[in-house]
């Protein structure tokens, strides 16, 4: 499974896209969390910090991330979104764009903190370093940029991992069976199961720590085990779409594994 440096840029821009359209139908179909009442709401989410209240600056995002105006920037980046998955190379690898959905990626975060979890943070980490890439053009600039895409992939995993780890509630197996429980990121029936078997929650707990934990070492492995890794990363992200509901987690994620795949093709060995 051989991927040049080309195609390692247009699969990473094209799966993460997909979830950036995702997430902005979940906007749309949720907008009304966006409104002045609702949970993410922008006259309370701008009083965090007082240039997002007072002052020239605070105006002017106030006139681009109030309701309703923020629903034309929700629609902008999923019509740029659809555009990179759609299109040609040309299009799906065009700076300009690139670089529009970073912006407007920060701009929703800008807008509040609620609702965003390490999907929100890595389709910015890909789509930055891919639109500066596009845009300098030159094969340093770009295969820097692959690579750090995947080392923030490799970091983030091991980040979650340790984080973990350093949990009793995740290495006794109890938050596990705390989140199965929620009603946004749970499921009633697993819940119940998990709570009646405490040493599979503990098993399973651990397992995904330890997992997390050891994700960089794809980029050392022999090759045959870095694909396994990998494999391994589309199943668990999947798992996690369809028990979890975390549908962007397994495109934006996943979208890192042609730049991670790239680099342990690049190594020499």
């Amino acid at each position: 499974m051989n991927i040049d440096l080309q195609t390692c840029l247009l699969l990473t821009a094209k799966i993460s896209a997909v979830g950036v359209a995702i997430a902005d139908a979940e906007y749309l179909a949720n907008r009304r969390l966006l409104t002045n009442s609702g949970l993410m709401s922008w006259i309370l989410g701008r009083l965090r910090a007082p240039v997002f209240a007072v002052g020239t600056l605070a105006t002017c995002l106030d006139s681009v991330l109030r309701y309703p105006n923020v629903l034309v920037l929700i629609g902008m980046r999923m019509a740029l979104a659809v555009c990179v998955v759609a299109g040609d190379e040309a299009v799906a690898l065009n700076g300009l764009i690139l670089l529009a959905i970073a912006i407007l990626s920060m701009s929703l975060v800008v807008r509040t903190t609620y609702g965003h979890d390490g999907s929100d943070q890595m389709t910015s980490v890909i789509f930055w370093p891919l639109g500066i890439c596009m845009l300098v053009g030159t094969d340093l600039v770009t295969t820097a940029g692959v690579w750090f895409i995947a080392m923030q992939a490799c970091l983030s995993y091991l980040t979650a991992g340790v984080a973990k780890a350093s949990a009793r509630g995740w290495r006794d197996g109890s938050y596990l069976v705390g989140i199965a429980g929620t009603q946004i990121y749970g499921n009633a029936s697993i819940a119940a199961h998990l709570k009646a078997h405490p040493r599979l929650a503990k098993l399973i707990s651990r397992f995904i720590i330890g997992w997390e934990c050891f994700f960089p070492l794809v980029i050392v492995t022999p090759y045959p085990l870095s694909i396994a890794i990998l494999i391994s990363g589309v199943l668990f992200h999947a798992l996690n779409a369809v028990l979890m509901g975390l549908n962007c987690f397994l495109w934006t994620f996943v979208a890192t594994y042609p730049a991670i795949l790239y680099c342990v093709q690049s190594r020499g060995w």
